[in-house]
This record gives C-alpha cells, structure tokens and sequence, in this order.
C-alpha cells in the first residue's frame, strides 16, 4: 500500500522497517488512497498500515468546473485577497415600482416609469473578520450522504468558528455556458438559509477576455466594491434587491422558474462592460450614471 502523509511524502509498509522513516511518519498524519486516515502498524513479523473511518464516498454535485471561466475566478479571487477586509457587496436597487412580470418572471416597471437603479451595499466586511478565500477543493461544502458541491471561488471570517449575520460566507459562483444543474441549486439555497451569501456573477459566453458584465463588477474605489445583480440570500431568489418568489409546484418547477428561466435568460444577455457601454442607449433598463460611471 502507498500512503501519503501531511507532509506531502509517499511510504510503503517497507518504510516501517525503517526506524528513520517510520519516526517521520509518526510525526505527520497519514493517508490512504481512499482518504482514509491510516497509522503504521510496526509488527514484528508483519508491518502494515491499519485504516481509520470509512472511505470517502464524496461523490460531486454538479458539472466539473468549466476551465473557460477559470481567468474570472483567479481575476475575482486576487481582488478579494488583496482587499482583506476592505471590501462590501453592493446591488442595484430599483427607483421605479418593480412588479413580477408574467412572463419573463423578472422584474418590470410600473406603466410611465423608467427602469433606473441606483447602488445601495447589502454587506459591508467588518475590519478583523479576517476573511480567507479559498477555490478548488479548499472550496468543497460535503453533506452527510457523501456528496458535494465546489462553488467557484468561497469567502470566510475566519475571525469567528461560524458564519454569523454580520460576518457571513460567501459562495460565488460564476456563469458563463451555463447555470447551476438542479441538485447544486438546491445545495446552494440550502447554504444560503445559514447565513451564507451566494452570489451568481455573469460573464459573456462568446468574449474570451471579458472577466465582467454589465450585471456585475469588481470596483475598486475607497475600498473594494463587489457589484451583483443574481443573488440567495435566506433561501430567496434575488434579482437587483427584488425578491423573486416560487411559482412552481415543487423544487423542480422552482428550479426551471429561476435558473432555466431568469439566470440563462441573462446569461444569453450578458456583455462586457465596453459592449454595453456602446449599446446602452438601444437598452430599455438603465442604470443611474452615478451608479455605472466607469
């Protein structure tokens, strides 16, 4: 057996031979090919390693990460880590009577109203949350059936042993060629009735340069300022501080109402900040110029 210690060295059961090589594995911990603790068992006449738990039955919800939209996430994640606890997580809040429309199922304007927004922060970091980010499988949320989901890029306080009101986590998960699959959807309302924010940050399918669109940014002014449109916030479904509430008659129905419908709808829509720029005029929704000014 190959086994393969914290300290990133591999030992087969002839190293417990080795009274050199076995005080070093004693000295980090030790695991299987399974994922499974194990401890080197020194018999006299025969050395082996003896496993602890079960193995890991972790099994991924969802598609495996798209390679395409990695530049976004390490583009996301340096402004983060760079920002330490100078960031906030703003959204665009409607100055028009916002209604359900019937059927796009998003929100519209009131009959004579424009649709201008203006920017209003819904999370301000605390100085000495200490917030970490992490990606890849440092990123993984594991449930108790041996599933799990690995959002693109996950923000902690690490200040506090658990997420809090004030200092909450942060999953944000990036849309480029396609929306969350059903059984990660659910994973992530889920996550976000615990005080987590999950935030669905869009960018252009067809731009391979573009890390931003017009629904949301990462701006840099006094402090790092992280703008979304898509949102979960306690198990509700956000579009620019507008709850969009279940129509469907069950969690498969709800899942076609806001990701089939609302977010690959926009995800279809989205351009770079440049491209929108130069076709805003032609668009029906504005936003205010204090708020969109580059």
């Amino acid at each position: 057996m190959i086994v393969t210690g914290s300290n990133q060295k591999r030992y087969t059961e002839d190293d417990i031979r080795d009274a050199l090589s076995l005080a070093e594995m004693r000295s980090t911990v030790l695991f299987n090919n399974e994922s499974q603790i194990v401890v080197p068992v020194n018999h006299p006449t025969r050395k082996h390693f003896r496993a602890l738990g079960q193995p890991s039955k972790a099994k991924l919800k969802g598609d495996p990460h798209d390679t395409n939209h990695d530049r976004c996430i390490a583009y996301l994640e340096n402004f983060l880590k760079n920002a330490g606890d100078s960031f906030e997580i703003v959204t665009f809040v409607p100055r028009f009577s916002a209604y359900i429309h019937k059927e796009t199922g998003r929100p519209a304007a009131s009959k004579g109203e424009s649709k201008t927004y203006e920017l209003q922060p819904v999370f301000n970091a605390i100085a000495g949350s200490d917030y970490r980010w992490f990606t890849g499988p440092s990123a993984r949320v594991i449930y108790p059936d041996g599933s799990y989901i690995e959002s693109d890029l996950c923000g902690r306080a690490t200040a506090t042993f658990y997420p809090t009101r004030l200092k909450p986590n942060i999953v944000i998960e990036v849309i480029r060629s396609h929306p969350p699959d059903f059984d990660t959807f659910e994973r992530l309302v889920e996550l976000s009735k615990n005080n987590t924010f999950v935030l669905f940050f869009l960018i252009p399918e067809n731009d391979d340069n573009s890390v931003e669109s017009q629904f949301n940014r990462a701006w840099r002014k006094h402090r790092l300022q992280l703008r979304v449109s898509f949102y979960l916030m306690d198990g509700m479904f956000y579009e620019a501080a507008v709850h969009i509430p279940d129509s469907g008659i069950n969690r498969r129905a709800v899942y076609e109402q806001l990701v089939s419908g609302v977010l690959n709808t926009v995800r279809r829509e989205a351009l770079s900040p440049d491209e929108y720029k130069a076709t805003r005029s032609s668009f029906r929704t504005i936003t205010t110029e204090k708020a969109s000014k580059p």
